[in-house]
């Protein structure tokens, strides 16, 4: 849904603030702790629109997630980074990030 987002900002030259949603998926609590792995079948994040609790309990899951807020994140920035306003968006989402930084005890494969 993000993604539709930014992709709108971007083709209509629009300010939508995407950013602030972003850091709320990955200041979600069950981040916060320890996480379990799984043998179930993933669960497809491109086509849901909410992700069941026992889902965001996993290890797999959490990855998916805190990859997909940082790539979202990521691309709001790139199409915002040439306007005048965005040392003023960039501020607030840099605060907000290490804020988060000791948080999240998810390791990222990449």
């Amino acid at each position: 849904m993000l993604e539709v987002l930014n992709e709108l900002s971007k083709k209509t030259y629009q300010y939508i603030p995407t950013a602030k949603y972003c850091i709320e998926m990955l200041g979600i609590p069950e981040f916060q702790k320890p996480a379990k792995t799984t043998e179930e079948k993933l669960f497809e994040y491109e086509l849901a629109i909410k992700t069941p609790k026992k889902q965001t309990k996993t290890i797999e899951a959490q990855q998916v997630i805190i990859t997909q807020a940082i790539n979202t994140l990521i691309n709001f920035c790139a199409i915002h980074a040439r306007a005048l306003y965005f040392p003023e968006t960039a501020i607030p989402i840099l605060h907000n990030l290490k804020k988060l930084k000791g948080m999240i005890y998810v390791s990222l494969i990449i």
